[in-house]
């Protein structure tokens, strides 16, 4: 008797935080913030003024309005403002500030610094047998991948990228068919099994 009543009391209590989860999906975004759209529309053909294209436009910039009708924003190397139709907008991303490569191009430095060493040491140990592989292998990585791994550090750190994060945004949802909700089964045996 105690599990039929715990049942129907679990039911509202997922059925009330998962509206609450739903509620908490929407971002709010406060002018001033950097976004990045992606919309349909038409756009110039360089070199020729004359010449249009129609297909998908990047643009980014600073945000100054986003409504139900679309969104107003000053691209990065404009003055004037660009107001984009909520009906065009396929895509869109703010930003998270940027960070450095350090981790990623000292990574790819060390790497490419042991490949090398290993075929450097490789040659080294043929060339003299008096010389053991597994130091001539040693010697020789560690004499390329650790300058290799410092370089990379060195350049990663001046190397920066904007980290993006996507925007829910209704209209998009309902281009890219997205699973979302809160799905319940219940199963109820009443008398005795055979």
């Amino acid at each position: 008797m105690t599990k039929m009543r715990i049942a129907p009391l679990a039911c509202l209590l997922l059925l009330a935080t998962g509206s609450q989860l739903l509620a908490q999906q929407t971002t709010e975004l406060a002018p001033g913030t950097r976004v990045r759209l992606w919309y349909t529309g038409i756009r110039h053909v360089s070199p020729s003024p004359t010449e249009m294209q129609a297909g998908f436009i990047r643009l980014s910039g600073t945000l100054r309005r986003w409504d139900a009708d679309g969104v107003l924003i000053r691209p990065n190397s404009a003055s004037h403002l660009v107001r984009v139709p909520s009906s065009l907008l396929m895509r869109a991303e703010i930003s998270r500030g940027r960070r450095t490569l350090t981790r990623e191009v000292a990574a790819f430095g060390t790497t490419a610094g042991v490949l090398l060493g290993v075929i450097w040491g490789l040659d080294r140990a043929a060339a003299n047998p008096d010389l053991h592989v597994t130091r001539a292998l040693f010697e020789s990585m560690a004499c390329l991948a650790l300058p290799a791994g410092f370089l990379g550090a060195f350049f990663g750190s001046r190397l920066t990228v904007e980290e993006w994060e996507p925007v829910p945004w209704p209209q998009f949802r309902s281009r890219r068919p997205q699973l979302q909700g809160l799905a319940l089964q219940m199963i109820f045996t009443l008398g005795s099994s055979p």
